[in-house]
Parts: C-alpha cells; sequence; structure tokens
C-alpha cells in the first residue's frame, strides 16, 4: 500500500505544480490521467495520506496533504463557505492542456543548468512525453512525471515558477461551483484526520468552520438531500467528536 501511494504520488495522476490529484490514471505506469479534478477524491486522498503518515513517517506523504490541502483552500472556496465540486479536465478545447508543458517552453522558464534537472528529475523531452490517447503520436507536450522522491533543486521555487508559467500562458479550466454536501463531508472528516496526525491547529479549526457551514447548506437544501450526504456528515461528526475526546 505505501508503494502505491508513494508511486501515485510521484506521477502524473498528482499535479506536480499546484497539488491535487486527477481523476484518474489512463495507464498502469500512473503517467496519463484523465485530467479532471473532483473534491470527493481529492478529500479522501488528503484522508488517506494522512493516516498512512500515521503509520510510516514519509516526508513525501506529509507534502501530499500539504500542497493538496493548500490547493483546496486557495482554488476551491465558494459562497457560503464551502468547496466546488470539480475542475474540468480541458481548457482550450483540449484535454490536460493546462497542466502539460512543451520542451521549448520549459527552456524559456528556467536557466540551462536548472531546466536541465527539471527536464531529467520530471521526464521532460523534446518530442514530449504525452501520447495521443487514440493513434499513440507524440502531442509535444509533457506530462511533469518524478523520476524518484530526491530532488536535486529547490522544489518549491520550480513549482512556484512552472504555476507563474500556468497563470500567465493558460486558460483555467472550468469550474463546477455546485455544493455537494457529501463531498464536503468528506472534507471535513479527513481535516479532522490530518488536524489530528500532523497537530495542526489550524486544520483543525477549518474543520470546525466547513462542519457549521456544511450543516448550514444542508438545511438550505434540505427537501433535496441523498443518503449519501446524511451519512458522510455523520462520519465527518464522529471524527470531530474524537478529536475532543483524545
Amino acid at each position: 500500500a505505501f508503494d502505491t501511494l508513494t508511486s501515485m504520488a510521484l506521477s502524473g495522476l498528482y499535479d506536480q505544480v499546484e497539488g491535487g490529484f486527477h481523476r484518474y490514471s489512463t495507464d498502469v505506469q500512473w503517467h496519463c490521467p484523465h485530467f479532471e479534478k473532483m473534491l470527493t477524491d481529492n478529500a479522501q486522498m488528503i484522508e488517506l495520506y494522512s493516516l498512512a503518515y500515521e503509520q510510516q513517517a514519509s516526508p513525501l506523504f506529509q507534502r501530499v496533504v500539504l500542497e493538496t490541502m493548500d490547493h483546496l483552500m486557495d482554488s476551491w472556496l465558494v459562497k457560503g463557505g464551502v468547496y466546488l465540486s470539480s475542475i474540468d479536465a480541458d481548457s482550450e478545447g483540449q484535454e490536460g492542456l493546462y497542466y502539460v508543458y512543451k520542451y521549448d517552453e520549459i527552456q524559456s522558464i528556467f536557466d540551462s543548468e536548472l531546466c536541465q534537472q527539471v527536464c531529467d528529475y520530471y521526464q521532460v523531452t523534446e518530442s514530449g512525453n504525452m501520447k495521443d490517447e487514440a493513434s499513440g503520436a507524440d502531442t509535444g507536450y509533457n506530462i511533469l512525471h518524478p523520476k524518484d522522491v530526491s530532488i536535486g533543486f529547490d522544489l518549491s521555487q520550480v513549482r512556484s515558477l512552472l504555476n507563474e508559467f500556468r497563470a500567465q500562458n493558460r486558460v483555467h479550466p472550468i469550474k463546477d461551483e455546485s455544493v455537494s454536501i457529501s463531498a464536503n463531508a468528506l472534507l471535513v472528516r479527513s481535516l479532522f484526520i490530518s488536524a489530528r496526525v500532523f497537530s495542526n491547529p489550524d486544520w483543525l479549526k477549518k474543520a470546525e468552520m466547513l462542519l457549521n457551514n456544511v450543516f448550514m447548506a444542508l438545511d438550505a437544501q434540505k427537501d433535496s438531500v441523498y443518503l449519501d450526504d446524511v451519512v458522510y456528515l455523520l462520519q465527518a461528526c464522529c471524527e470531530g467528536n474524537d478529536a475532543y475526546i483524545r
């Protein structure tokens, strides 16, 4: 299980620049994902990597939790203090374009020495490592797919510059701002768990605030509540209660 989690974190399934997981992989190497991001998936990934860290204190697992949490807090919050349901895979009529890079784009971002390190680490090639799903032909684009855990450069600086390039040169995929009670309840639960595992009082406060906001959202649509809304919210309440008992 720990090997699988490591492989998923060091893959194209995970957004190496902004954090957060795409919906699923289209191949056994975890290389090319379906680029949609779902709140349900990422909430559960936060929980899973937190619990894994509790069993095996991997800095990679901790980083995944921190980056994914930051990504959700920065980009997914909507009116009412709850979180949106998903971010689309497509932008500018092409799936994944927002997340991938051409070799010459990477060259334009970094000086020559750092560019070589980044390309080696993320397996970036001149012809592109992203294949067309139908034909198998090179697309010219690269999915950032780390070789291993060891990093020979300043990761936060590289991520910042890659993110800046996205902001200036890509159109952000459409956000689905509809509110899923069940997905938000899953996030409440994961916030309580990660707050406990990493002894993070800020996440505990966010869990409490989100729980309150989810209850208000539930009350606002009480005539159209589903079973999973109630079950996941109950689980979140139980996790919150356990957090104070501990």
